[in-house]
């Protein structure tokens, strides 16, 4: 159509409209349509290769080697690319899969690279994939990666880099060929449907449909004779809750949580201590243990004070009449010598002191009164204080030092008028 020197069966020369009504584009060598149904079931995309034994099914990478190719479209431009190798494991320079060679691609981009070798790297789909045992038999399900053979896929059991899900079964007893992995492990090599799904995947070993896998590297163990479980790492919930636990111990036994909510510890490190509806800071606490410590060191209400010793009262006579005082000690002054009764003029006996009921002696505070011999203390009645009768001499504290020979505080009733003095008068009869 549109030429008269057709190089296929069918040959346009412009566009082609596919549908039921109305009108298409109009640009030369594009096909519109509707809708379409391709009986083959995968894309892909030809890339540029040096290894001319790579086939359909192989699995491949992209190395570092490159070549260049006249671009699609174009006379004079090209394009330089990575080229494909084949995928392998444990080669020296590890490239990550690229995809898997497509056996007959639904619809194929980059048909007119031809100037250099070319495979179908199938994008999407299903296509077949070279598989073999060397990491156990391939259920449906399974995720596949590469393997240690060049181009052939295994199932995966660690995370990583994947090239699909297997859509088959392979358990090695229907096998193309079989290959020996180092000295002495054979594997069968055989093919499955593979869904081609390109990028990393995380596995978990142990964990498989949802079932946990024993293995020689096991996740728990359980005590047979307790029935209890007994993990062999640490349990990560992920941000989720534990719930419905009646009590935590710790392993040391220095900490536990029973059912009651009674934590026990040796030691509590928090920035609030709460009791109830009282909380403490850390400066609080300081303060009450300081305030705490201060009241702890002062001295106590039954410790007895000290008191100076203070002297023993004693009477001295006038020698003139008028009575005797009974001097009163002054509180809180030093010990003053004790004064001494002065004699009398004419009798050989010392007379008794006679004390007045209406006067008493008047201290002075300032001053520590001396007492002076033949010198008799007279009362001031300007600064006297209120006359106390019937005075009792003020017996000292219990825990003064008593003096050698200490007064007797018994009262002395008023004593008789001291005896007259002998006349001078020659007239006086002898006595």
């Amino acid at each position: 159509i549109g030429t008269t020197t057709p190089v296929s069966t069918l040959s346009i020369q412009g566009s082609l409209c596919v549908r039921s009504t109305g009108s298409c584009g109009v640009g030369a060598g594009e096909i519109y349509t509707t809708g379409g149904n391709v009986v083959s079931i995968d894309l892909a995309e030809n890339y540029p290769t040096k290894d001319e034994s790579i086939e359909a099914g192989d699995v491949v990478s992209l190395s570092p080697d490159t070549l260049s190719y006249l671009a699609p479209g174009s006379d004079s431009k090209y394009e330089t690319i990575g080229t494909l190798i084949k995928a392998q494991k444990n080669q020296d320079h590890y490239f990550a899969p690229l995809g898997i060679i497509s056996t007959k691609p639904g619809i194929l981009f980059g048909y007119d690279i031809k100037d250099v070798p070319v495979r179908p790297v199938a994008l999407s789909g299903r296509v077949p994939v070279k598989v073999s045992t060397e990491n156990g038999p391939i259920k449906i399900g399974d995720h596949l990666t590469t393997s240690s053979l060049a181009g052939v896929a295994m199932k995966a059991t660690t995370s990583g880099m994947m090239i699909g899900v297997a859509m088959d079964n392979f358990d090695g007893s229907s096998y193309i060929s079989q290959a020996t992995i180092g000295s002495s492990t054979e594997v069968s090599i055989g093919k499955v449907t593979v869904f081609t799904n390109l990028g990393y995947a995380r596995l978990t070993p142990e964990i498989k449909n949802g079932e946990i896998v024993y293995t020689d590297k096991e996740l728990w163990t359980v005590d047979i004779a307790t029935g209890q479980i007994k993990p062999l790492a640490g349990l990560d919930l992920n941000n989720f809750d534990l719930t419905n636990v009646r009590a935590i111990k710790s392993a040391s036994g220095n900490w536990s949580v029973d059912e009651n909510g009674v934590l026990t510890v040796k030691e509590i490190h928090t920035e609030k201590l709460c009791l109830g509806e009282t909380c403490l800071t850390e400066n609080q606490l300081k303060t009450l243990l300081q305030t705490a410590n201060v009241s702890a060191s002062a001295p106590s209400s039954s410790t007895p004070p000290v008191i100076s010793p203070t002297p023993t009262p004693t009477a001295t006579p006038l020698t003139s009449g008028g009575g005797v005082t009974t001097p009163t000690p002054t509180p809180d002054i030093s010990p003053t010598p004790t004064p001494t009764a002065s004699p009398t003029t004419g009798g050989g006996d010392t007379p008794t002191p006679t004390p007045t009921p209406d006067l008493t002696a008047t201290p002075i505070p300032s001053d520590s009164p001396t007492p002076t011999p033949n010198q008799t203390i007279t009362p001031s009645p300007s600064d006297s204080p209120t006359p106390t009768p019937d005075i009792s001499p003020t017996p000292g504290p219990i825990d003064t030092p008593a003096p050698s020979d200490p007064p007797v505080s018994t009262p002395v009733d008023p004593p008789a008028p001291p005896a007259p003095t002998a006349p001078t008068d020659s007239t006086a009869p002898a006595p």
